[in-house]
This record gives structure tokens, sequence and C-alpha cells, in this order.
């Protein structure tokens, strides 16, 4: 009986100890914070200049990778963009994310017609037997879609907004503590 009573207290430990490993978030803004992780690792790796330009020229870039369950990079299977990028950006990204073990969330919507409590456990389920999970995530994101009227807005202030500073205020709303 007692055998039989710890070996159950175990398995209820092991299992909440596998769900807490997994870096799932069932939120409307998971993208926005996906979004906001890599604008900041893109500023770090390759600097404001690079950054901005790649704003002025409203580049878009969606990277396809494969993250374990604590959201850890393992590979970037593809860079789509329709804008001109160095070729060997996605091998620095790959690498720099890798090296600095920068985590991203595995996004989910809320299951229709069920709690998110429940929609929680039944993704935990799905997901438990699983060491990869492929994520989209894109630069800048949907950030930039207000960005003119924000523009204008502050000029009538008397204000000067780059898209790099507007950015970087979307960072710091997604991503607090993270951005510089």
């Amino acid at each position: 009986m007692v055998n039989r009573l710890l070996s159950t207290i175990i398995l209820l430990i092991t299992v909440n100890f596998t769900y807490s490993q997994i870096n799932v978030k069932i939120e409307q803004d998971c993208m926005d914070n996906n979004s906001a992780i890599m604008a900041q690792t893109l500023i770090n790796l390759l600097g404001e200049d690079t950054i901005s330009k790649y704003l002025d020229n409203n580049t878009i870039i969606l990277f396809g990778m494969y993250v374990d369950s604590l959201g850890s990079v393992k590979k970037i299977e593809k860079l789509y963009t329709k804008k001109e990028v160095p070729l060997y950006l996605n091998f620095i990204v790959e690498k720099y994310l890798i090296n600095k073990r920068v985590r991203f969330y595995i996004c989910y919507e809320r299951l229709p017609d069920t709690g998110y409590e429940k929609s929680y456990r039944l993704i935990m389920n799905e997901l438990k037997g699983e060491n990869e999970h492929l994520i989209n995530v894109s630069f800048p994101g949907h950030y930039m879609v207000l960005y003119e009227i924000d523009r204008r807005n502050a000029e009538k202030k008397h204000q000067i907004l780059t898209k790099l500073d507007y950015l970087k205020a979307k960072i710091k709303i997604y991503h607090p503590n993270k951005g510089e």
C-alpha cells in the first residue's frame, strides 16, 4: 500500500514538473511577445543602424524555427522575406539565439467553447510527448501598422518619432525589462 502511495505521489510530481517545463502561452499577445523578443535579438545582433534600414525599407522577415518545450531555439528551418537581406542572416541569427539561449513562447489560441484552464490542459497533454515544436516568429511583427498615425500625432506635438524608437517602445510593452 505504501509503495502504491509513493508511486502515485512520484507520478503526480513528475506530471506537474513536465507541464511546468513547456513554455506554452494561450493569450492574444503571444505572437507580439515573440516578435518583441526577435526584434530585440536583431537589434542586439545587427545593431540599430541596420534595423533602422530594415524598418525604413519596410522589411518583414518571418522565421520558421524549431524550439524545444522550453521555447529555446534548436534550428531556424526557414527565413522568409520579400526584401533583400544578407544570405548569412539565417545562420548568424540561429547561432545567436542558440548561444544566448533565447526563449520564445509556443503560442496557441484558446480552444473553442472551452475555458482557459481546460484549453491549457488539453494542449499540454497533446504536447508532452513532443521534443520539438515548429513556431513562426516575425520581425517587426504587426507593430509598424500604426506607426504613421503615431508619427503624425508626435509631429503635432513638435516631436520626432523614428521607426526605431517606435519599435523600441513596442518592445518595452511586449517584452518588458528586456528592451535596452
